[in-house]
Parts: structure tokens; C-alpha cells; sequence
């Protein structure tokens, strides 16, 4: 799993004027609890891009149009900006919800149900296809091993013998089935279950040159977490919308 095969290429710049923007949007509704973990980190995956729509459609307006002032330009530049930016949380704020569901899924389902891990690797299986914005699909159960409902079942685990389903889709839509060596370390793993909470990752490149961000949620059941399920976000295409908007 790429999460822990590479490393996180690069961080992204922080500006104040697009978080004031956005952060109305993503801390509004009831994704809330999980948006309020991120700390920015979506911003600033976009920040850059809705920077230069600002920066472009501004001097673009000041060019062709002399009689405008300085913060009417302004007005318009922020506006567009704004409007790019609600798609891109309304894109982001769909694939999150799907994470959520999916680790809510499960913890029913270990809890109520047989806990058989096929049925799990078949759920998961599901959730990529249907989001465009969402490039993989997964869960992993705690390395320590202890549930008081454990999942039963030889299908998808490790080389530690841990169940650690992760289901990818490719450019064309093709979706396909790996396991992968769980780091304890890693932002995605370490962060909840040092919290018990939901969080965002940093974005990070996949080992297949995917740009993402992966939404991280405790699976529980019995009122114990007992695993980690969640999405991964592709930010590249997000990006790709933003270069297509000119001013």
C-alpha cells in the first residue's frame, strides 16, 4: 500500500485569504467533526491553484478593464475563486462522507454481524467505483490484535497475518485487491489511534504517482475500536479542474 511505501513528496503553502474563503464551507454541515481535524491540510493541496485563478483573473480585469477599481477587481477575482472552491469541497466532502460510511459500515457488521473478512473485502469493494474523486478504498484491523469480536476468514491479509484489505482503481476505472504492511508511525494509522478520532492525512504521492489525501476512521464495535477504515482522495484531478478555469 503506498502509505507505506512512499514518502510524502512535498507540503504545500499556506494562504490566509483562500483558508477565509473555503473554511466556511468545509466547517459547515455534517462532515464538521472530521473537517475540523484537517487543519487546513485540503487547503493547502489547493491553495496554490485558487491563488493563481485570483492572481490571473485579477490582472486579466485590470488589464481590460481600466475604469474598474482596485477592489471591485478584487470582488470578482474573490468571488471566482470562491466558486472553484466550493466545488472542490463539495467533491472532497462527498468522498469524505463515503470513508465515514464505510468505517460505520463495518463496525456494524463486526458487531452485529458474522465478521466474515470475504464480506468486508466485498463491501470495500464497492466504494471506489462510485466516486469519481476517490482513488482506493480500505481497511485495517489494529496490529495489536485484541477485539473483543474478532473477524474471521484468510482473505486479504498481510504478510504479518494482519487483515488489511485495500481495493484501487486505476486511470480506467479498473479496480484491483493488495495488502499492505501496516507502520505504526504513519499519520493515517498512528494519528487515530493515538486520538480515536477521524483525521485527513497531509497529501502525499502514491507509489503509482497519485496525488491524495486519505480520510482516516476508527471502525468500532462493542463501543472498541477495532480497526481503520477510509478512502483515499485524488487531488490531482481536482487540480487539473482548477488549471482549466481561466479568467
Amino acid at each position: 500500500r503506498k502509505k507505506k511505501h512512499v514518502e510524502r513528496a512535498f507540503s504545500f503553502p499556506y494562504y490566509l485569504s483562500v483558508f477565509e474563503i473555503i473554511r466556511p464551507i468545509l466547517e459547515g454541515g455534517p462532515m464538521k467533526q472530521i473537517f475540523s481535524t484537517v487543519s487546513g491540510k485540503l487547503i493547502l493541496a489547493t491553495g496554490v491553484a485558487i491563488t493563481c485563478i485570483i492572481t490571473a483573473y485579477t490582472a486579466f480585469n485590470v488589464v481590460t478593464v481600466k475604469s474598474a477599481t482596485e477592489r471591485d477587481v478584487m470582488a470578482l477575482a474573490t468571488e471566482k475563486a470562491a466558486s472553484v472552491s466550493e466545488k472542490i469541497a463539495g467533491d472532497i466532502s462527498v468522498a469524505t462522507s463515503a470513508g465515514a460510511t464505510l468505517a460505520a459500515t463495518i463496525g456494524g457488521f463486526i458487531e452485529n454481524g458474522s465478521r466474515s473478512r470475504a464480506d468486508i473485502v466485498s463491501m470495500i469493494e464497492t466504494v471506489a467505483p462510485q466516486y469519481p474523486n476517490v482513488f482506493g478504498a480500505w481497511m485495517c484491523e489494529l496490529i495489536d490484535g485484541k477485539s473483543p469480536k474478532p473477524t474471521v476468514g484468510k482473505e486479504a491479509l498481510n504478510e504479518e497475518g494482519i487483515f488489511t484489505p485495500y481495493w484501487t482503481k486505476d486511470d480506467s476505472g479498473k479496480i484491483g485487491l493488495s495488502t499492505w504492511k501496516i507502520k505504526p508511525e504513519d499519520e493515517y494509522y498512528g494519528g487515530v489511534v493515538k486520538t480515536g478520532k477521524p483525521l485527513i492525512t497531509s497529501p502525499y504521492l502514491t507509489n503509482t504517482k497519485q496525488l491524495v489525501t486519505s480520510v482516516s476512521v476508527p471502525v468500532k464495535a462493542a463501543g472498541t475500536m477495532v480497526g481503520i477504515a477510509g478512502v483515499d482522495i485524488k487531488l490531482g484531478d481536482l487540480t487539473k479542474s482548477l488549471a482549466q478555469i481561466k479568467p
